[in-house]
């Protein structure tokens, strides 16, 4: 009685934006002051190779320590919540070798999450590769468009849109395998070689997904080149470099390309004399606001626990002083690599788990055994759970990136985050809220000093526990992770999300959406209801981020 109570409460658009309000209140507003911006390399009309090659590498380890105008305005440059570390605590650092067993998974420490199903870390890889976007040849820059806008399956520029796009009715380019439908296939066979279709070879982020794939993947995973051929075959063509990049990443491109053909469809039939143009924009809108309200009241809605379950009302983020023109922040790229929520195996059928060879670059898979079974049976799967020494093997070289780019961005300590965010400084580590293994570990690499612990290490040291700032109301079920976690996510999520253009007083309405176009939205908050929409005689209600029975 009472948690339906309390359930009822949070549900209310009032009280969800009342403690959106004070989540995304607990740090300072964008603009923020510093960014990844270096100085660009100083050199003579005459220089050298020599000393070109010395300027590059002095520009690429380096981070200023002052605001500039370009770091304020150009937004190729990726932000940052606070100043660079002092050189001096840079130094101090122990060795990233020394560091790495801290996160490495074995087989007496892997732990499954109790709460937490497959199914989520997959959506979140595929939601934020479409923002978190560090440039591949620059680490200071950054190739995102900082919005929420579907740009997985539009692409970033509209130029890719209209490559991916059938110019009639509005649609998305696809195919039917097997009764059902899927992205179009990006490769084909010519001369005995696997080539992209010319229809395709000007999207420019799939020859970077074949070099990748090729280059890095391939290899590690000790394919044949038949094999590798093959699987190029069966690659879906898509708006950005990361498609294919595991089967949970195509099976959510798959189900938001049959979403936004379902309802330019409806649109089609409910408006006769609309042309391809307008069905196509109005039903981009309406699929990128029903992503925003699957990302608040599912998404978001597990992470925190059961405690944020409902959008704020229309109009609600143009009155606060956190809506600011969206700016993407180094640091919520980096605690947002959930490595550790990937299990060591993956479910394809109730008989069969595959290892990380064949559930990366492998959408074959999922046109054989089908978009809703496979998220069924991944939302009865445990993820990963939550802490130190629980990262996969193969995903260690990820790891080992992260805490170098943090180390180049010259982040500060953890615990200088934890007051940044609103929390009390600790004094010890015997404060910090982890297991006696972790604490051991932490008190022999940094020192025993609580202020010498970086920011990446300590973020992932902590319990999954209640935030303090809702504290018992988050009765519902345990939140997914520690309290800094969930607070940085809170910060940067909900001021960005619900900052949208869609969601503006101004734009959200009949005009926009057209009336059809409302009813959808309202009719859709989950992603098992668009699944259900698309999929109408499936049985989805078992389809969740929460781990099902």
């Amino acid at each position: 009685m009472v948690k339906k109570f309390i359930g009822n409460i949070l549900r209310n658009p009032t009280v969800a934006g009342l403690i959106i309000n004070k989540l995304t209140n607990s740090a300072l507003p964008r603009p923020y002051p510093f960014s990844l911006w270096a100085p660009p390399p100083a050199l003579p009309p005459d220089a050298t190779e020599a000393q070109r090659r010395e300027a590059e590498k002095t520009y690429l380890s380096s981070v200023s320590d002052y605001t500039a105008w370009v770091g304020l305005f150009d937004q190729t440059y990726t932000k940052r919540h606070l100043p660079p570390a002092s050189a001096s605590f840079a130094k101090e650092l122990p060795p990233v070798e020394e560091v790495l067993p801290l996160f490495r998974r074995s087989e007496s420490s892997y732990k499954l999450s109790e709460h937490t199903s497959a199914l989520f870390p997959f959506f979140a890889q595929w939601f934020t590769d479409s923002f978190l976007r560090t440039h591949p040849a620059d680490w200071h820059k950054n190739t995102s468009n900082h919005e929420i806008d579907l740009c997985q399956i539009y692409g970033l520029k509209e130029s890719t849109t209209s490559i991916l796009r059938t110019h009639e009715g509005g649609r998305l380019k696809s195919q039917m395998i097997n009764g059902e439908e899927y992205p179009p296939f990006l490769c084909e066979e010519k001369g005995g070689e696997v080539v992209i279709k010319e229809e395709f070879r000007d999207l420019p982020n799939m020859q970077l997904l074949v070099e990748n794939y090729k280059k890095s993947f391939v290899v590690r995973a000790g394919l044949s080149e038949e094999e590798s051929q093959q699987r190029l075959l069966k690659f879906y063509a898509a708006g950005l470099d990361r498609a294919n990049s595991s089967i949970g990443y195509s099976l959510m491109n798959t189900i938001f390309i049959r979403g936004h053909n379902h309802i330019s469809k409806k649109l089609q039939q409910a408006y006769s004399d609309w042309d391809d143009e307008r069905l196509f924009q109005t039903t981009r809108n309406i699929l990128i606001v029903i992503l925003l309200k699957i990302v608040v009241v599912d998404y978001i809605k597990h992470i925190s626990g059961g405690s944020i379950c409902a959008m704020p009302k229309i109009g609600f983020a143009e009155k606060q002083k956190w809506y600011r023109k969206n700016w993407m922040a180094v640091e919520f790229t980096l605690l947002y690599r959930w490595h550790i929520l990937i299990p060591d195996a993956l479910q394809v059928s109730e008989e069969q788990s595959v290892l990380w060879q064949q559930f990366m670059y492998n959408p074959g898979v999922l046109s054989e055994h089908g978009v809703v079974p496979l998220a069924q049976l991944w939302s009865k799967q445990a993820a990963g759970a939550s802490g130190l020494f629980n990262t996969p093997d193969f995903l260690m070289e990820a790891k080992r990136s992260s805490l170098e780019f943090s180390r180049k961005a010259r982040l500060r300590s953890y615990n200088e985050y934890r007051q940044a965010f609103g929390f009390k400084k600790l004094n010890s580590l015997d404060e910090l809220d982890t297991t006696e293994e972790s604490k051991k570990a932490l008190k022999e690499l940094y020192q025993n000093d609580i202020n010498k612990v970086e920011f990446l290490v300590g973020l992932w040291a902590e319990n999954p526990s209640a935030v303090e700032w809702y504290g018992d109301v988050a009765g519902l079920y345990p939140s997914m992770f520690g309290p800094s976690i969930l607070t940085m996510v809170g910060v940067d999520a909900f001021s960005q999300a619900l900052t949208n253009p869609l969601l503006s007083e101004n734009i959200y309405n009949a005009d926009t959406f057209s009336k059809v176009g409302l009813d959808i939205i309202d009719s859709v908050e989950t992603l098992s209801q668009l699944i259900k929409r698309v999929a109408p005689d499936a049985d989805c209600n078992e389809i969740s981020f929460r781990l099902q029975e």
